[in-house]
């Protein structure tokens, strides 16, 4: 949820700067500007994320998978935040559709904490293959379907959402608006 909330805050400063509009006249194209808000929140998201997973669980953790989940997480909410992000201008304009997403986007997790709660839709919230997906890298039960089951649907859903803020980000970001 950090990255999301990081990648909205970078697209407000670059509008009040002026840099979105210096970076339109520029030859590279929307996607340079998407993957560099990918790779700040990467690097971000690798350190925290390291840092976190090694003083709290130390190295009995398979942290090549675990990489991979926090990069597919990390780059899905990168997206989210930069689709939603370009139709604010600044935080207090963002902070209530951003609460929004943020509660529908932790709906599994309370689903997780509260199996009562756990209702049908929530396995399509992209969220949820990052609850479930953290909880088995952490505590291993064996799965061998940890990919197919929990990861490919996430990764598809990213796959949409990027299409999806290329899309937006074309549209009304690079566009004088």
């Amino acid at each position: 949820f950090l990255g999301f909330f990081f990648v909205a805050v970078m697209v407000f400063q670059e509008k009040a700067e002026g840099s979105i509009r210096a970076f339109r006249v520029t030859p590279m194209s929307s996607w340079h500007y998407i993957f560099s808000k990918v790779v700040a929140n990467l690097a971000v998201a690798f350190v925290y994320g390291a840092l976190i997973s090694l003083l709290t669980l130390g190295l009995q953790v398979d942290y090549l998978r675990l990489f991979l989940l926090l990069a597919l997480s990390s780059f899905m909410m990168t997206m989210v935040g930069l689709l939603v992000g370009v139709f604010y201008t600044g935080l207090s304009d963002f902070v209530y559709a951003a609460m929004v997403i943020v509660v529908v986007l932790g709906l599994p997790m309370a689903g997780y904490l509260v199996p009562a709660l756990k209702l049908p839709f929530f396995d399509y919230i992209p969220t949820y293959s990052l609850v479930f997906g953290a909880k088995e890298i952490i505590f291993p039960t064996g799965r061998t379907d940890f990919f197919g089951e929990l990861m490919l649907p996430l990764l598809l859903e990213t796959v949409v959402i990027t299409l999806l803020t290329k899309w937006v980000i074309d549209r009304r970001l690079m566009r004088e608006v």
